[in-house]
């Protein structure tokens, strides 16, 4: 991909916001991907013909190029300053719906289990740094086929720390290893962003793990029935013993 090439949708992306009289809010963590290769390499994630729940469209540039796949897209935003540019958007694309609510109030599983899509779903998203965690959380127990998401660089990082005894292992990380497979795409520097962020990022695919593979690891089975019920407050022996069960 061409340095022209990309300042010129950079440039268009800043063109179409500032038309609408739009800007980022970094307060909502709003840095908006702009590089064109980049953007090649995330959409090109979207599985011909699926359902993809996005997370975050700001001004649909990824919502555009993912509709162009996608049997049908959700996208979540929860910035209504946005709207004008979206409505234009799902005007010319009859297959995105937005929903403006914040993400982390939604019960997601109620639009994928809904009975109105069989197959399953994809969760993309170029994710505000400062909801990562609990998304992450959000999404453990979803009927979905991947989840390719843009996160912070430390946030990257983290959950592939494996060595329990390592300063920086931490629950987000040790959640993410037990539920998911993580893969590093392509690393994104601040400067692939509008606004530029404090912190590099990067392309990430997470991919659930089998039910096979819990029953084939007691470890994995142990811990995901541990995360899974952890709001119950059962007797950890008991939850073992469910495990193993």
């Amino acid at each position: 991909m061409s340095k022209i090439r990309s300042e010129i949708m950079e440039r268009d992306i800043k063109r179409r916001m500032a038309e609408a009289g739009v800007y980022p809010s970094e307060g909502l963590g709003q840095h908006i991907l702009v590089n064109e290769a980049a953007l090649e390499v995330f959409s090109g994630n979207t599985a011909r013909g699926g359902n993809v729940l996005e997370i975050g469209a700001g001004p649909g540039n990824i919502t555009e190029r993912i509709a162009r796949n996608a049997k049908k897209v959700v996208a979540i935003e929860i910035d209504r300053k946005f709207e004008q540019i979206l409505s234009d958007l799902q005007s010319e694309h009859s297959n995105v719906e937005v929903i403006y609510k914040d993400v982390l109030n939604l019960n997601l599983a109620n639009y994928m289990r809904g009975g109105l899509f069989s197959s399953d779903w994809q969760i993309m998203s170029n994710l505000p740094f400062h909801i990562t965690e609990p998304f992450l959380k959000q999404i453990i127990d979803l009927p979905i086929s991947e989840a390719v998401l843009i996160l912070g660089k430390q946030m990257v990082d983290r959950i592939h720390v494996d060595n329990p005894l390592s300063f920086d292992f931490t629950r987000t990380g040790l959640t993410v290893q037990t539920f998911f497979e993580s893969s590093v795409q392509m690393n994104l520097p601040s400067s692939y962003f509008y606004p530029e962020p404090g912190t590099d990022s990067a392309i990430v695919m997470l991919t659930p793990r089998g039910k096979g593979e819990y029953r084939g690891n007691k470890k994995l089975s142990i811990l995901r029935h541990l995360f899974l019920t952890e709001s119950k407050h059962s007797p950890v022996g008991k939850m073992i013993k469910e495990s193993y069960g």
